[in-house]
């Protein structure tokens, strides 16, 4: 029997998990951005000090990659105490 078909390509297990997972995703993705955004509004000189480092990098480089954003230690710090919340 062929796969169903649907705007996105043809349907299989493959095709399905990844769907699966990219809607399970994007509900933790948004809460946690959410949080993120909740606790730097809290505090507003970790936000200033945030700012300044991710602009600070984007004048360093012309495009940042997953590798410099990762090396930012006070976004990694955000992050990090954002999730441990």
């Amino acid at each position: 029997m062929p796969a169903a078909r649907s705007e996105f390509g043809a349907l299989n297990d493959e095709n399905i998990s990844i769907r699966m997972l990219t809607l399970a995703a994007t509900e933790t993705t948004s809460s946690t951005l959410s949080r993120v955004l909740y606790q730097l509004a809290l505090c507003p000189d970790v936000q200033d000090k945030l700012r300044k480092e991710l602009r600070d990098a984007c004048h360093e480089n012309e495009e940042l990659t997953h590798d410099h954003l990762v090396s930012l230690p006070l976004l990694e710090a955000v992050c990090r105490e954002t999730l441990r919340v």
